[in-house]
């Protein structure tokens, strides 16, 4: 009887994979960026921005090298839970992006 109720997460994961895996996977990449301040908190959040993620490296714009040192001294937590997030081990690193780089959304950076 227990199999016959299905969480409506599992629902939407199968349904997303039976479109195609790399449609699925494009979606959770883009799950981390939407929920990001879910994903690391809202003070996080606000110093530290995804960029992009290139194979399993996740890039982000820090705003000053004191965040720069949170973000190295506690990476292997935010990546716990980016991949406890996405239910996927999608990211395996983080990594600074380049100097003059920045997010889309420049304005929520303190």
């Amino acid at each position: 009887m227990d199999n016959l109720f299905f969480n409506m997460n599992d629902i939407m994961r199968e349904s997303l994979k039976s479109v195609g895996e790399d449609f699925y996977t494009q979606y959770l990449r883009r799950s981390i960026f939407y929920y990001w301040k879910d994903i690391v908190g809202q003070v996080n959040a606000k110093y530290v921005k995804p960029l992009r993620i290139e194979y399993k490296n996740l890039f982000v714009y820090v705003k000053d090298a004191s965040w720069k040192a949170n973000v190295y001294a506690y990476k292997s937590t935010i990546i716990k839970k980016i991949n406890d997030f996405t239910g996927e081990g999608l990211v395996e690193d983080i990594l600074f992006g380049r100097p003059n780089e920045r997010p889309a959304e420049d304005e929520n950076i303190v």
